[in-house]
């Protein structure tokens, strides 16, 4: 539409608002004085964005000066960032933050000693390309995690949403890799170490139903696999049949929840389905006197599931299995099993060699008995 159509419309707006609104009188003034009768249409700029208002000429200004204040307010107490405020705050992002002041932490401070944003090479540091356009109401911002590897990520929205969405996935990345790092390391720190292993089964039944098991590992940190001898896991048997050998063999009592205990330091991932807490503190305080450890309470933690009868039912069921209906077997089903034997899995040896055994099926190796 051209500009000279557009002031013809405005001129027929103002005529037929003028016509119908005629008889408004505006309190306090005079009635026949035509400057309060007659209305006029202006336009008013905000960033960019038109409006047309119309009312009476002496509140024209008025009504411009509020909306003006407002939209001040408005941009002041928002979060929504500008161009410029957005690029500062990218080149902060790509810098590490290095140039704020006050921030505790050794890392951080070794970072801003080195001058490795994020703790890496200056040369790899984050790189953020806006790339905003202006027929474009939303804005687009390019990511690169590292400079020297272009393997873009493209996000949009606000330019206070983009940053919040590059925050996000920094902080993710950040943790998948610490978390990696972190179990790769507890793995590199045990291996190497001879593994024994604990196993408890179930009283056979007369019903020919296969018993239930439980299965216990630890690691032997004082220990490596080239530096363990008999004589060392003569002792460790000694105290494992001590502990879990008299009367018959200790009976485990399985339950639906975890009680966990880790010390990774001295071995110790354990992971055990006990049906309470105190129950679970029992087995655990065995498992470290074999090798004389003390429970740590601050170690232990234990862990069940809201949903438990509908998570593990004692009936889940059947399921067609080649023709015929076959029972599924129960989830974490309450058992006691009985300690039936002890072996150590050393490196380098093909079977893991048992130390001590109460089961005719599993002898004990002759160097043991």
């Amino acid at each position: 539409m051209s500009n000279s159509n557009l002031e013809s419309l405005k001129r027929e707006a103002l005529a037929k608002i003028a016509l119908q609104e005629a008889v408004t009188v505006i309190k306090g003034q005079a009635n026949g004085d035509s400057d309060t009768l007659r209305f006029g249409l202006v336009e008013l700029d905000l960033d960019g964005v038109t409006l047309l208002i119309s009312g009476a000429r002496m509140l024209l200004p008025l009504q411009v000066s509020l909306l003006q204040n407002f939209d001040a307010l408005i941009k002041s107490r928002s979060t929504i960032w500008s161009e410029a405020d957005f690029k500062l705050w990218a080149d902060d992002f790509e810098e590490g933050f290095l140039r704020l002041t006050g921030i505790k932490g050794e890392d951080f401070i070794e970072w801003q000693r080195k001058r490795t944003p994020w703790g890496n090479p200056y040369e790899n540091r984050p790189l953020i390309v806006d790339k905003s356009s202006p027929d474009r109401k939303y804005k687009t911002a390019v990511f690169y995690a590292n400079r020297k590897q272009l393997a873009p990520l493209v996000f949009t929205g606000g330019y206070n949403e983009i940053a919040a969405q590059i925050i996000n996935w920094w902080h993710q990345k950040t943790e998948e890799s610490s978390t990696s790092q972190g179990r790769n390391s507890d793995i590199k720190m045990l291996s190497g170490h001879p593994k024994v292993y604990l196993y408890f089964q179930e009283e056979r039944k007369d019903s020919g139903e296969r018993p239930k098991e439980g299965e216990i590992t630890f690691r032997l940190m004082g220990e490596t696999d080239s530096s363990i001898s008999v004589a060392y896991l003569k002792k460790i048997a000694t105290k494992i049949q001590e502990i879990f050998g008299k009367r018959g063999g200790y009976d485990w009592e399985k339950g639906k929840r975890y009680a966990n205990y880790n010390h990774w330091e001295l071995g110790y991932k354990l992971q055990l389905l006990s049906p309470s807490p105190s129950q679970g503190e029992i087995l655990i305080k065995n498992i470290l006197a074999i090798q004389g450890h003390t429970f740590d309470p601050a170690r232990m933690t234990f862990s069940q599931n809201q949903g438990e009868s509908r998570a593990f039912p004692k009936s889940p069921g059947k399921k067609r299995i080649l023709g015929e209906e076959v029972d599924l077997p129960e989830r974490r089903p309450d058992c006691r099993v009985r300690f039936r034997s002890a072996s150590v899995e050393i490196g380098g040896l093909k079977q893991k060699i048992v130390i001590f055994s109460t089961d005719k099926n599993t002898p004990t190796d002759s160097r043991f008995k």
